[in-house]
């Protein structure tokens, strides 16, 4: 095949063989991109993509292929397609890779983050965009499919923001300390009810609890309320 492929480019011409070796030249990265980014998640595939449309001028417009990829097949292809040599991508791509390596030696906790508590993530996201952060992040993690991609979508939209790492630091402690005064509120503000379950409901509820993470049946009582009236009001 080889053979095959250099007595087609001698009959070509020296300016068809370089045109070749120069769209190589472009397209053979992806095998060490992988080599870079490893099993890279959602995460820091949303990072790259920000930081390559963004800061170099990458496009990940990519028609209605977008809608058949998974990010990272997506980030592959756009970088492959993009017309700058396979070796300026490449150094690009390491530099990104080298700041996100730094990013995540400062990554902050949000262990008080309850991954399974829709109220909790979608104020924290809430508070996010009241504070700044931004709305739109690349990839299929703008539009989570469920309450921990949502938490996700957070980490991300911090990641793509102006903050420096001080002013995000404190911007986490300031959301954690006013879910703690929320929390504390609605807790005084409780009040005790006592009902007559059948023994499958309250085997339902224990099942529910142990399902979506509620430590306690109030919890999980009000999440079901909150839910159904939310939902009402969206059919109306």
């Amino acid at each position: 095949m080889a053979e095959s492929c250099a007595k087609a480019l001698e009959s070509k011409g020296e300016a068809y063989a370089d045109w070749v070796f120069n769209c190589y030249q472009q397209h053979v990265v992806n095998g060490e991109l992988s080599s870079i980014i490893g099993d890279a998640g959602k995460r820091l595939i949303c990072f790259l993509m920000y930081k390559l449309v963004v800061y170099n001028g990458f496009d990940f417009e990519l028609g209605s292929l977008k809608y058949y990829l998974d990010d990272r097949s997506c980030f592959l292809l756009a970088v492959d397609l993009d017309a700058r040599l396979g070796s300026d991508k490449l150094r690009i791509i390491r530099e990104i890779a080298s700041i996100w390596n730094l990013r995540m030696l400062k990554d902050y906790s949000l262990s008080w983050v309850d991954g399974n508590n829709p109220e909790q993530v979608s104020w924290l996201i809430d508070e996010g965009l009241k504070a700044g952060l931004p709305n739109l992040v690349p990839g299929s993690v703008n539009n989570p499919l469920s309450i921990n991609e949502s938490l996700l979508k957070f980490q991300c939209m911090l990641d793509q923001s102006s903050l420096n790492l001080k002013m995000e630091e404190m911007l986490i402690k300031d959301l954690r300390r006013k879910w703690s005064i929320k929390t504390n509120k609605k807790r005084s503000e409780r009040s005790q009810v006592n009902v007559l379950l059948l023994p499958e409901t309250k085997e339902g509820i224990k099942q529910l609890m142990r399902r979506d993470g509620y430590k306690t049946q109030g919890e999980l009582v009000d999440a079901l309320v909150s839910k159904a009236l939310s939902d009402e009001k969206g059919s109306l």
